[in-house]
């Protein structure tokens, strides 16, 4: 890709820190009702999940069990 493609891309696809700060300003100023919300920009996510998004949980929680195994010392 050349340099100035890079560039076009990027101001296409950026934004500037002052407009990415006010939808989390808003949240501060006015937090969700629920204890534990997700957004994106301005758009609430759902939380819903579904059993393969728990079979993923699982796994990442397996994965990362099996990495600090091999970092930390054995609590034996």
């Amino acid at each position: 890709m050349s340099r100035p493609l890079i560039g076009l891309a990027a101001r296409a696809f950026t934004t500037v820190p002052e407009e990415a700060i006010r939808p989390i300003v808003e949240l501060l100023a006015d937090p969700p009702s629920r204890p534990l919300s997700a957004f994106t920009r301005r758009r609430r996510l759902p939380l819903a999940a579904d059993e393969r998004d728990q079979a993923e949980a699982d796994r990442l929680h397996a994965e990362t069990q099996r990495l600090l195994a091999s970092i930390l010392p054995s609590q034996a």
